[in-house]
């Protein structure tokens, strides 16, 4: 009932405040009290800058999980507030886990903005950019995150992709081989691998890669479609034939694999 006073007297930061204080004396590990009681040190500005940086802590040392949503990150009085990364780790955790990718995303990036050098929060904001359709904002995590670690494959996948939509083919075809080198089996980056060298009419180079990525996800029919491609231009045409036949059984629309059969024919 306290908590619910606070909440209702949002206007009257004191009354709300004694209202959140007295929650918190009842329930000193309630997440939700402990949070409120967080905001309202934010509005309140410098008169509660110790209680701010207390309340902070505890709910950090407590190990609470948290009831989102927790941050607001568009108050600015929140970015200030004093929150350890664990915590913001835990909140975009949670997030995740609750299917709102977007919500920890926006804590993920709090997080980088306050310790940009972390290297797995780079990766997992590239991950979730990808989710949700933001190439440009995960080419553009993935960079920070193979510039602190260069192991992480598909970050170089989706450098090289970056790359290659600029028209830089060099360079993309250079990532794209450092992802394959950070870790062989990661079949995202040998596609791309096998694409760039396709686009560079690199038939024999290609075509390992192209066959790699066909025995790991043989549903899939660009590589299939692409293998016919390298396949006909190293003259071997009932190879070709019958790796766009494979493209267009998994996906009829599939262009590059209907316009390689029609130019070989039957």
């Amino acid at each position: 009932g306290v908590e619910t006073l606070a909440l209702k007297t949002p206007d009257d930061l004191d009354a709300a405040w004694d209202a959140a204080t007295e929650a918190e004396r009842l329930a000193p590990r309630s997440e939700p009290v402990l949070t409120m009681r967080l905001r309202l040190a934010t509005r309140r500005g410098e008169a509660a800058a110790d209680a701010r940086a207390a309340i902070a802590a505890r709910l950090a040392a407590g190990g609470l999980e948290p009831d989102l949503p927790l941050v607001d990150a568009r108050d600015r009085g929140m970015r200030e507030t004093v929150l350890t990364r664990g915590w913001l780790r835990a909140a975009a955790r949670r997030a995740r886990d609750l299917g709102r990718p977007a919500e920890a995303l926006e804590l993920l990036r709090l997080l980088a903005e306050r310790e940009p050098d972390l290297a797995n929060t780079w990766q997992a904001i590239a991950r979730l950019s990808l989710e949700l359709g933001r190439m440009p904002e995960a080419i553009a995590a993935a960079g920070e995150a193979v510039d602190l670690d260069p192991s992480f494959a598909p970050g170089w996948e989706l450098v090289a992709r970056g790359r290659l939509a600029a028209g830089d083919e060099a360079a993309a075809l250079e990532a794209a081989r450092r992802g394959v080198a950070a870790d062989p089996a990661f079949v995202g980056a040998r596609g791309t691998l096998g694409l760039i060298l396709v686009r560079m009419s690199r038939w024999a180079e290609a075509l390992p890669e192209l066959d790699a990525v066909v025995a790991a996800q043989p549903q899939v029919a660009m590589p299939h479609a692409l293998r016919s491609v390298c396949l006909a231009n190293l003259g071997r045409l009932a190879e070709a034939r019958a790796a766009a036949d494979r493209a267009l059984a998994i996906d009829p629309a599939n262009g590059v694999a209907r316009q390689v059969r029609e130019q070989l024919g039957e």
